[in-house]
C-alpha cells in the first residue's frame, strides 16, 4: 500500500513524497502503528464500499468495539443518522487462514493414506466450507438480515399471542399491589 502525503503530518521528515518502498522505509517506521493500522482500515472500506470512511459515514469510530476472530468491529453513523457497526477483516487475513486450510488439508490426505479409519476427507471438507464462510462478510450481513427480519415477525407474534391470552383471564396481580377482586356472582 502506497502512503501519500496526505496521510502524512505536514513536518513529517518526506512528507512532500510517497513513500512505501525501501528508499522511505525511516517514513515508514516513523509512521506510528496506530496511524498505520487507520490507513489499512480506510483501503480495506474503500475497496469494498468505494469510498473512505470519512465520505462514507458520518462518525466512524477509529479505536474498534470489538475484535473478530478474522477482523474488528467499529462504530459508525451513516449520513442519514443511522448508527451501524462496520466489521472490517484484517488485511490478507483471507490468503492466511486459505493456507492454513490448503497445509491442514494435506495433513488430511496423509492421514487418509496410513490408514482408513483415520480418513476424515469429508469432514475436513465441511470444515473447509465452513471456514471460507467465515471470510464472506457479505453473506454474514445477508444472514444477519434474514435472522432480524425472522426474529422480528416472531417476536410480533408471540407479544400478540402473550396478550391474548391476558385479555381471556384477569391478571393474578394489581397494578396498586392488592389482590384482584373476586369474580362477580351472576344475577
Amino acid at each position: 500500500m502506497a502512503v501519500g502525503r496526505q496521510h502524512l503530518p505536514l513536518d513529517a521528515p518526506g512528507a512532500g513524497r510517497q513513500c512505501g518502498d525501501r528508499r522511505d522505509e525511516p517514513i515508514g517506521r516513523a509512521l506510528s502503528r496506530e496511524h498505520r493500522d487507520r490507513l489499512r482500515r480506510a483501503a480495506v472500506v474503500e475497496d469494498e464500499l468505494g469510498g473512505s470512511p470519512d465520505t462514507l459515514f458520518s462518525e466512524f469510530g477509529r479505536v474498534p468495539m470489538a475484535a473478530a476472530s478474522l477482523g474488528q468491529v467499529h462504530r459508525a453513523r451513516l449520513r442519514d443518522g443511522r448508527d451501524v457497526v462496520v466489521k472490517i477483516q484484517y488485511p490478507g487475513i483471507d490468503r492466511a487462514l486459505r493456507s492454513d486450510i490448503d497445509n491442514l488439508g494435506l495433513v488430511v490426505k496423509t492421514m487418509a493414506l496410513a490408514h482408513r479409519a483415520l480418513d476424515g476427507r469429508q469432514y475436513f471438507h465441511e470444515l473447509a466450507e465452513e471456514l471460507a464462510h467465515e471470510l464472506d462478510y457479505s453473506r454474514e450481513g445477508r444472514l444477519a438480515q434474514d435472522h432480524h427480519r425472522i426474529a422480528t415477525a416472531m417476536y410480533r407474534e408471540m407479544d400478540m399471542a402473550f396478550w391474548l391470552r391476558q385479555a381471556e383471564a384477569e391478571p393474578p396481580w394489581r397494578s396498586d399491589g392488592r389482590e384482584p377482586a373476586p369474580p362477580s356472582s351472576p344475577s
